[in-house]
């Protein structure tokens, strides 16, 4: 809604940056609609796990992040 009352639609676009501490993304930057693979390492970490981190933005400034351990 703008600032005389109109109400217009629009379409928001979201972009998620991928970040993994071991293996190989695919394709690290994914929008609506697409995907990526993540190739596992071939043999575990030592001592730790391993982490993957999803960044998603959107065009007005807006983050979020997702972080997974295995």
């Amino acid at each position: 809604m703008n600032a005389v009352g109109t109400t217009t639609a629009e379409t928001e676009v979201f972009e998620t940056t991928w970040f993994v501490s071991d293996g190989a993304i695919e394709n690290p930057r994914t929008r609506v609609g697409e995907s990526t693979e993540w190739e596992t390492p071939a043999s575990a970490p030592v001592g730790r796990q391993s982490v993957v981190v999803g960044v998603l933005r959107d065009e007005r400034g807006g983050t979020a992040v997702l972080i997974r351990k295995f």
